[in-house]
């Protein structure tokens, strides 16, 4: 069973109750500064993001608020879009939970990121010499280029992350994007992360440096199946650890 860590206090901008800029009317709000509710929303979701909040913890009403700086209204409604994305439940007589995957779950999300981020890659490739693709890539897929990255853990979570979301902008469906990112690929990569160990990062690395050079050369079939054999291997180390990370049947609360 997962424990529960101590609650982690973002540092984030706290809400103005009462914005004071000239150009508007007291009282009103600019249609361009993010809601109380916004701000809460976007802390949370990082906090989970980044393992500030570990998958099956309690947000603990009172301690956000205070760290947060918003009342206990603009909290609740944040709890309700971020459970509406999936990233946690609500639970009667517990309140709101960061989200645990179960197995199956797991097992689920990587058969159609395999799908989904196959396309991606092909896309990306089509559509390479389009636009500024080229450009905005490339200093991403650079990074790739040896085993550096493999060295340090947090360092390669971030890129990693980083390199899947750039070949997703390359591919210039932004409705594709949409979809992966509904994946909640985030609370399983926290889940998953401290499986990630050096051996698994350098075969990680070497795929994405074959990927990404399928994608500059424009390569749409061999850029896919690329992307297609990352996933699937990643899928395969995750089915082998499934038992020792997850529930055989239910989330572990």
């Amino acid at each position: 069973m997962t424990k529960s860590r101590p609650l982690a206090k973002p540092k984030v901008q706290r809400a103005d109750p009462n914005p004071t800029h000239a150009t508007r009317s007291p009282g009103r709000r600019n249609d361009d500064e993010p809601s109380a509710v916004e701000l809460t929303f976007t802390s949370i979701q990082n906090g989970i993001r980044q393992g500030q909040f570990a998958p099956g913890q309690r947000l603990i009403e009172v301690e956000l608020t205070e760290s947060l700086g918003v009342s206990r209204s603009s909290l609740r409604e944040a709890f309700l879009r971020l459970a509406a994305e999936g990233l946690v439940e609500i639970i009667r007589n517990r309140g709101a939970v960061v989200r645990q995957l179960t197995r199956q779950e797991v097992h689920n999300l990587m058969e159609i990121r395999q799908a989904l981020e196959g396309l991606a890659a092909k896309l990306a490739a089509q559509n390479i010499k389009k636009d500024t693709n080229r450009a905005e890539f490339r200093p991403v897929a650079r990074l790739w280029m040896n085993d550096a990255l493999a060295t340090e853990l947090d360092t390669f979570m971030f890129e990693n992350e980083r390199f899947h979301h750039a070949v997703v902008e390359a591919s210039g469906n932004s409705e594709l994007g949409a979809l992966i990112e509904k994946l909640n690929l985030p609370l399983f990569t926290f889940q998953f992360r401290s499986r990630a160990g050096l051996n698994y990062r350098v075969g990680s690395g070497k795929a994405h440096r074959t990927i990404a050079k399928a994608i500059l050369a424009g390569d749409a079939d061999g850029a896919q199946s690329a992307m297609v054999a990352h996933i699937a291997h990643t899928q395969q180390l995750i089915d082998n650890e499934l038992v020792n990370l997850f529930p055989s049947g239910s989330r572990q609360l």
